[in-house]
């Protein structure tokens, strides 16, 4: 039986001290099966004023003792993933009658059955803890058939432009991690490996805006971790997915998973082709005192892509206390890609005077494998755990391109062959431990060692026409090696304190990074030891109310693109080059939240101030008497964000349907001095999202979603994504066996990218679009049968990214 001190706070102003004797006891079963419930957790309601009074977890059997309570009217209320929330009986604790016995408490399970027919109420699509929000998109509609990149532009705060870059409350610094592990599938072109992470295998998204000390410190805005879904019942189950959308996209999918007593293995794979166009228009203005004129780029493109992916793994259960477990996971990818840009040369009124073509073919292939091996340890009678975890990554990249300019009047002026090579590797090693003193404090630490390496061959030949064949040219040839190595440890504390959470840790890295080009003959090297500390306070006055405030401090390393100096000249008109003197960045984030829970309205605000050093961003250079811009990467002085972020969810009467409005807002303030004298920026930026779900039957629901994002600036130019909405339609069919989904994006097919790049003798704008007007049929079948064990449950508390961390692991 595990037993709670609820800490009553003693009387103001001297006297004799209250009553605060008091104790409820009882029993948690489920409703269905009449199993314990272990783990669930218990809030002590005062019905006075609706403070939070005492509370813990339910114990081995689920059994619970909550001492040291007020005299008062007291309710339970009673929470554990898979259930519904339950509010015990109200009971009155007295001097006289200190002990109240509920006895056995029935906790209803989410799902039930009906006949033959699977009825599963909907869970919360948001739930905010201490140091992450979570959005389930499990069950969205507008996903359907769609990949992680189009689950990840659903969530607030979160932005994907067309090429699949990720950025997080206005920062593409952003670590992203899968089911709570880096994967080196997404180190070198993580925009194309989750491509291949179908929509229909992620269970939720959770984002962490302040991480504490037991993340990795890289990533500014912070981090976003895709939790897969996972085979957690009794016996063999799996499912079956096929679908396909307008202009050649297919995608298709099996899900297998077996639990036994001893060992729960799954497997999975996953197909996806599809064609996509593009297309862009850019116009520049050159003006100097002896120049005028103006150059439009007008291009487009198709993609043809294949995707393959898949995983096995399993967990052997060693022991109640002991688990060991290992997956093996791949992918393939092949993309042809077709490319045409016409450029114009006109003069100050705008008269055509000249021009050039330029017409590209590439083909891409990437093959990844990672594996990962896990330990997990606990103890009987204690909530102390250790874990021992490691994973190899690995990823070739190989791509072929043939790029062709043509004067209008001339035949062709140059004609180039590209090859290139990309391998990253990645090794992590982990152990951590959490040692729990009492129900309300515990001490974590923890020790962990990165390595990625990275090795990209560039080989470029240029065509003799007079000869009529391709020779190396050195001066586009390159081999670039990148490895770093991080050496890291934290320790964290946290406790509980009547309606107080703190916690707090701090931790160290050590960088070890080396980089050579062979092209440009530069080598350089970096080490340098960092501290990261950071803290949260949440105060829960009473039920449904909750403030928090966190502190952390981060740094972001420069990629290993961002640092190679090689030219890239694959557009010879808008070239591109890293820099290897690149300074990590340091930033430094304080966030404060406040949210109010009624019975079918949730309400989330936060604010957040972030400081950072040594901005990482993209600079461009124009040269007016070429005509060319440089684009690399260069160390801004510093930056300033404010913002705001509103989440506000309402559930329907009667459980109809639900609707989630999102909107946020940060004024950024960018200081580059150090590059151009008075060289600053000072923008608002912001986006709005609607979602909303409605069950016109009871098996038959709609959704709709759509978003708006204003421009965003910085000191030199702006972007914007272009707004656009979703609709999709799910029916259950086969007394709930199979599911059918018609779903349509970018309905007004409106969704594009638009920016802007000036300087003091040149102004640049630039339109794009891919095709984002898509209608998917998507069609799945589940089968087998199976019953949510206990245990699993429990082990998926302990997983990386798994369980409710509400009570902060107490």
């Amino acid at each position: 039986m595990t037993t709670f001190d609820a800490l009553a706070q003693p009387p103001a102003g001297g006297g004799p001290p209250k009553f605060a004797a008091g104790e409820i006891i009882g029993i948690i079963h489920d409703s269905l099966s009449g199993n314990p419930v272990e783990y669930a957790t218990i809030a002590v309601i005062n019905l006075k004023d609706t403070s939070v009074v005492g509370g813990g977890v339910a114990g081995k059997n689920g059994e619970f003792v909550i001492k040291n309570l007020p005299a008062g009217k007291m309710q339970l209320r009673i929470n554990f993933f898979g259930y519904k929330t339950l509010l015990s009986k109200v009971v009155q604790i007295t001097p006289q009658q200190p002990q109240a016995d509920l006895g056995i408490l029935l906790l209803p399970a989410l799902s039930k059955q009906l006949g033959d027919v699977v009825i599963e109420d909907d869970k919360a699509e948001y739930t905010s803890n201490i140091d992450k929000k979570v959005y389930e998109v499990d069950k969205s509609i507008t996903n359907a058939g769609g990949t992680a990149t189009d689950v990840l532009q659903n969530i607030p705060s979160v932005n994907v432009d067309m090429d699949g870059n990720i950025s997080l409350r206005g920062t593409e610094n952003v670590t992203i991690l899968i089911d709570g592990k880096p994967s080196g599938l997404t180190g070198s072109d993580r925009q194309a490996v989750l491509q291949q992470i179908p929509a229909s295998m992620i269970e939720r998204i959770e984002v962490v805006t302040n991480p504490s000390a037991k993340y990795d410190a890289q990533g500014m805005g912070g981090i976003i971790n895709i939790v897969t879904k996972k085979g957690t019942e009794k016996g063999f189950n799996g499912s079956v997915t096929a679908g396909v959308g307008t202009n050649n996209k297919y995608n298709a999918g099996v899900n297998l998973n077996h639990r036994g007593p001893k060992l729960n293995w799954y497997a999975n794979y996953n197909f996806r082709a599809e064609d996509r166009w593009s297309e862009k228009l850019g116009k520049q203005h050159t003006y100097t005192a002896d120049t005028n004129y103006y150059f439009i780029s007008d291009g487009g493109g198709l993609n043809q892509s294949i995707f393959h992916s898949g995983k096995i793994g399993g967990d052997l259960y060693l022991s109640p206390y002991t688990t060991l477990s290992l997956g093996l996971g791949g992918n393939l990818r092949g993309e042809d890609k077709q490319d045409s840009t016409i450029y114009s040369y006109l003069d100050s009124l705008e008269h055509q005077y000249g021009g050039l073509s330029r017409y590209s073919l590439s083909r891409e292939d990437q093959q990844g494998y990672d594996a990962n091996l896990d330990f997990r340890h606990t103890w009987p009678g204690s909530k102390k755990m250790f874990t021992l975890s490691g994973s190899y990554s690995n990823n070739d990249r190989t791509e072929k391109a043939k790029y062709a300019n043509y004067a209008f009047v001339e035949p062709a002026l140059a004609a180039q062959l590209n090859n290139s090579i990309i391998n990253n590797k990645a090794i992590v090693a982990q152990a951590d431990y959490s040692h729990p003193f009492n129900d309300s404090m515990k001490l974590e630490g923890g020790l962990k060692y990165t390595l990625r390496q990275y090795d990209s061959q560039q080989n470029s030949s240029l065509l003799d026409f007079i000869v009529g064949t391709y020779n190396n040219d050195p001066r586009f040839t390159d081999r670039f090696l990148y490895d770093e190595s991080v050496y890291a440890g934290y320790l964290q504390y946290g406790m509980h304190i009547r309606k107080f959470d703190f916690q707090a840790g701090v931790r160290a890295e050590y960088t070890d990074l080396t980089g050579k080009s062979e092209s440009t003959s530069t080598t350089f090297v970096s080490e340098y030891l960092s501290l990261f500390p950071s803290g949260t306070v949440r105060f829960t006055p009473k039920y449904g109310v909750e403030f928090q405030l966190g502190y952390s401090r981060r740094l972001n390393r420069p990629d290993n693109r961002s640092l190679n100096p090689y030219i890239d000249y694959s557009d010879s008109i808008n070239i591109r080059t890293g820099n290897p003197y690149l300074r990590p960045e340091f930033i430094q984030s304080i966030d404060f939240s406040f949210t109010k829970t009624w019975e079918a309205l949730t309400l989330n605000a936060s604010t957040y101030y972030r400081h950072t050093d040594n901005l990482i961003t993209h600079y461009r250079r124009f040269d007016v008497n070429t005509g060319i811009g440089t684009v690399t990467s260069q160390n801004f002085g510093s930056s300033d964000n404010i913002g705001l972020e509103f989440v506000l969810r309402y559930q329907l009467p009667k459980r109809k349907g639900n609707i989630m409005f999102t909107a946020t807002g940060f004024r950024n303030m960018i200081d580059a001095s150090n590059l151009e004298a008075g060289l600053q920026s000072e923008a608002l930026n912001g986006s709005v999202r609607l979602s909303a779900t409605y069950k016109v039957m009871p098996m038959t629901s709609l959704q709709l979603t759509g978003m708006y994002n204003s421009p965003f600036y910085q000191p030199v130019g702006s972007f914007q994504m272009l707004p656009g909405f979703d609709i999709g339609v799910r029916q259950e069919l086969l007394k709930g066996r199979a599911t059918a989904t018609l779903n349509l994006t970018d309905v007004m097919d409106t969704r594009g990218m638009r920016m802007t790049n000036f300087s003091d003798n040149y102004d640049f704008q630039m339109r794009r679009k891919r095709e984002t007007r898509v209608l998917t049929f998507t069609f799945t079948w589940r089968f087998g049968k199976g019953e949510e064990s206990k245990s699993q449950k429990r082990n998926q508390q302990t997983q990386p990214g798994g369980g409710d961390d509400s009570q902060m692991g107490f």
